[in-house]
């Protein structure tokens, strides 16, 4: 488990790893996995050791949901139809300026701006682990203290 957890600070700290070396957590996994199975058989079930299967469990599917993110970003036919949407939209507003006369609206270069943070946010999204939205890793690194402190 600390080794897991190091691995994922480590992940966390470095630019497309979890895309890059997918087997190791994978191994990991299935080295936690096999302890979690030996020790539920070596002595009769109880409610403690239920509760360490189940959370181990949720470590598996966290990390099942991490990978299928790194391995599925946003399609390119969906940055296509945004780009598209973009194009039309900005096409619009520049004809409806033209109709309009000489005289220029403020609303125009707020559009045009609000279409770019747009295709920011994104593009920030579809990276959660690098850009300007990143998830704090302080709930892992306490962890990694806590087991440092009681070995």
């Amino acid at each position: 488990m600390r080794d897991y957890v190091a691995l994922r600070l480590a992940e966390a700290q470095s630019d497309d790893a979890l895309a890059n070396d997918i087997k190791r957590p994978e191994r990991l996994q299935d080295e936690l996995w096999k302890q979690v199975v030996a020790m539920n058989n070596a002595a009769p079930p109880t409610a403690t050791k239920a509760l360490f299967v189940e959370s181990i469990n949720n470590v598996v599917e966290a990390q099942t949901k991490r990978t299928e993110m790194a391995r599925h970003p946003i399609p390119s036919t969906i940055w296509l139809a945004l780009y598209l949407i973009t194009v039309v939209a900005m096409a619009k507003v520049g004809y409806q300026s033209g109709v309009s006369g000489p005289r220029r609206s403020a609303a125009m270069p707020t559009m045009a701006l609000t279409f770019t943070l747009v295709f920011v946010l994104i593009a920030d999204l579809d990276r959660p682990l690098r850009g300007f939205l990143t998830v704090s890793q302080q709930a892992m690194i306490d962890l990694q203290n806590k087991m440092a402190a009681n070995p």
